[in-house]
């Protein structure tokens, strides 16, 4: 299947989060278990074995946050010479063939309480239904732009609207 690969661009490891979500899950998940280290640190002699696994246990919370934080980084975007395309997702894949893929467009919202800007990329079908849709700050620019030329070239049919 990777014989007629054109162009594959991954997720650069980040969350298709917003950096002051993912700064803000770290802290209030990992300063608990910091101040139970610091707050019991003198009492290491009297417990020797149990204080240890109580902070094993108090740093769960944070290294789940990683553990979800590089499982949800898994995005990649393929596109192959047929003109079909392949997204792959945290937990599933989704490929769409050439004549399925009609546009890809670029959403966006103003959460105005958060002072946020949420985007997100649809793969739109003939019928103007999305097949897929993407977190927009799931790639890089330049990777996306990278990905819209060569499927510009590959497929000339689909309106690329970002």
């Amino acid at each position: 299947m990777n014989a007629n690969l054109r162009l594959e661009i991954g997720n650069p490891g980040r969350l298709a989060l917003p950096g002051v979500t993912v700064v803000f899950m770290c802290v209030m998940f990992g300063l608990p278990g910091i101040m139970l280290v610091a707050t019991t640190w003198s009492m290491l002699g009297e417990y020797p074995v149990l204080l240890p696994l109580v902070w094993l246990g108090a740093a769960f919370p944070v290294l789940a946050v990683y553990v979800l934080k590089r499982l949800m980084a898994r995005y990649r975007l393929r596109l192959f010479d047929d003109g079909a395309v392949e997204l792959d997702f945290p937990f599933r894949s989704v490929r769409i063939g050439r004549d399925e893929l009609a546009a890809i467009r670029r959403r966006g919202a103003y959460v105005s309480q958060g002072n946020v800007q949420r985007s997100w990329i649809e793969f739109i079908s003939p019928g103007n239904s999305a097949l897929a849709t993407l977190p927009g700050n799931t790639f890089t620019t330049e990777d996306l732009e990278r990905f819209f030329a060569a499927l510009r070239g590959t497929n000339p049919a689909v309106a690329v609207e970002v």
